[in-house]
């Protein structure tokens, strides 16, 4: 009951002290760590402005965006086995985010230096074989290697932080670069099998396990967006 009632008191004090919240359109593009160079994807993005009556510097600004992973490169394997390169994808990314802002005015135009959490589910995520057979092929020192491993799709998660331009072309309508940089990532608990060898030499089967592997979800996203 008493969790119940300070919900409620914190819901309505947001609730009295906000304005109300200004929609914010666009497209963004996400540059992944030694990545494949991601398009989003219809709706694009999408964020709310959250003002406050008294403090209007302060912003709380939640946002969603779904992105065309091209591909993702692969953190914590073991020495000898090169993860920066686009090991995972191409797959497609729901992402959620939430920031907190200090908006900056300068004039006809806002600078919000802003920074919080998101969160992304990854649909049908998939191993880029072709990249992961040379990476094994390399380590082993081998002349060709065909892969199969399995991997855990968990929910990617970390912290963003960047900043936007709202540019006022009127009372109500803004154009709004901005760039952010993503820092995350997912466990995969990579693990599988490799069959391969030396042109010459008799066949080689090989079992693995990269229990500390994880999703590199970092990079940077450019977007440009209207407000509304």
């Amino acid at each position: 009951m008493i969790k119940k009632a300070l919900y409620s008191i914190i819901i309505s004090i947001l609730f009295c002290c906000c304005l109300p919240a200004k929609a914010q359109i666009g497209v963004s593009y996400f540059f992944p760590e030694h990545g494949s160079f991601s398009v989003p994807v219809a709706p694009f993005s999408y964020t709310q402005q959250i003002t406050f009556r008294r403090v209007q510097w302060i912003k709380l600004i939640p946002g969603a965006a779904i992105y065309t992973i091209g591909g993702m490169s692969v953190k914590g394997l073991p020495d000898g086995y090169n993860g920066n390169q686009p090991l995972m994808g191409p797959f497609h990314s729901v992402m959620l985010s939430f920031m907190p802002a200090l908006s900056l005015p300068l004039g006809s135009v806002d600078i919000d230096f802003q920074g919080g959490y998101f969160g992304c589910y990854n649909i049908l995520p998939q191993i880029n074989e072709g990249n992961f057979d040379r990476m094994l092929a390399k380590r082993e020192g081998w002349d060709a290697c065909t892969s199969d491993f399995s991997f855990k799709n968990n929910i990617a998660h970390g912290f963003v932080f960047g900043m936007t331009f709202n540019i006022w072309i009127s009372r109500d309508r803004a154009i709004c670069p901005g760039v952010m940089y993503y820092m995350g990532g997912s466990k995969l608990d990579l693990n599988g099998s490799y069959t391969g060898g030396k042109l010459g030499d008799p066949v080689v089967t090989k079992t693995a396990s990269f229990s500390d592997s994880k999703l590199n979800y970092r990079g940077f996203e450019v977007q440009i967006g209207l407000q509304l």
